[in-house]
């Protein structure tokens, strides 16, 4: 094969996910040619890779898929969800194979006859994951493996992808202020009296957060301000806050695309799983992929939660 085309324009940790897939393909066959079409968020974790050799941001335009096609591909893998992306229903390729992920939160174990159909009618194969058993549930990047044995590749284990960053660590502590943290359980004042508690161990915390940052999250940092004179990132961008994650020693964030970068820099992590998502089962199909360095906690009432966070970080610093 000389040219294959990798699909994932979805979220961020599903494309890091896919990296080792990548480096996979280009460990086995080094003189393919891969284009991978993403998701715009995806596109700065691009310049810290060196085995794809073209990379596509997702436009919806006809222009778009005209492009697309100028290359035979030899093969097209569609890792992510079909959703209303129809030119990958378009796409020119000697073989083209899409991936499909059923519910994690029902029993949909057969497929219906018009859905079967309509697959078949514009891809080759369609390779269909159940993930509703967890003693049957894979981690998504092996799931992804599957595919590649399935069209020849070998069953040898996609690699462990290890990125780092010149500079030394800075900060004991990086807090991700991602929307997720707060909920019913977990209130602002239990955020605050985690960031006081850890500032007694560990006084050089730091603070970055989501691009889209909620009233609840703005409210914290009004509240976190007060505690010291703490550095906040609000909406870093993708290198700075890459750098900023690279520079510390520990992370400790909630289920997220923070969670699977740090896996990338091989950091001491504390990752909460929202208890109400069937945590187990994103556990271990979207862990950072063969990360060691991890606390993976449920979500917890705040001072419960807490002392978990607080044990788990002194647990890494060991």
């Amino acid at each position: 094969m000389k040219n294959i085309c990798i699909i994932r324009d979805d979220r961020l940790g599903d494309t890091i996910l896919t990296l080792p897939i990548l480096k996979k393909i280009k460990i086995e066959h080094p003189n393919t040619r891969i284009t991978l079409i993403i998701a715009k968020i995806s596109k700065d974790l691009m310049g810290m890779i060196n085995f794809v050799d073209n990379y596509l941001v997702y436009k919806k335009s006809l222009e778009f898929l005209y492009e697309l096609n100028k290359t035979h591909f030899d093969l097209l893998i569609n890792f992510s969800p079909l959703k209303n992306r129809n030119y990958k229903l378009l796409i020119q390729a000697k073989r083209k194979v899409n991936v499909t992920y059923l519910s994690r939160y029902k029993d949909n174990s057969n497929i219906n006859f018009i859905k079967k159909s309509f697959y078949e009618l514009f891809f080759d194969y369609n390779y269909i994951f159940q993930r509703n058993d967890i003693d049957k549930l894979d981690h998504h990047t092996i799931m992804m493996n599957k595919v590649l044995i399935g069209e020849g590749f070998s069953t040898n284990p996609p690699p462990k992808i290890n990125l780092t960053h010149d500079a030394k660590n800075k900060y004991d502590i990086l807090i991700h202020l991602s929307n997720r943290w707060l909920n019913k359980e977990y209130l602002v004042d239990d955020l605050i009296n985690l960031i006081k508690k850890l500032n007694k161990i560990n006084p050089n915390i730091i603070f970055t957060t989501e691009l889209l940052v909620d009233n609840n999250i703005k409210l914290a940092i009004d509240s976190i301000k007060l505690i010291n004179n703490f550095e906040i990132y609000f909406q870093p961008n993708f290198m700075e806050w890459t750098l900023l994650i690279g520079q510390s020693k520990n992370i400790i964030t909630p289920e997220c695309g923070c969670s699977h970068i740090s896996g990338l820099f091989n950091k001491n992590a504390v990752i909460v799983y929202d208890k109400n998502n069937k945590p187990d089962y994103i556990k271990k199909e979207y862990s950072p992929y063969m990360a060691t360095n991890i606390r993976k906690l449920n979500s917890n009432k705040g001072p419960d939660l807490n002392n978990e966070i607080i044990k788990s970080v002194q647990e890494l610093q060991r």
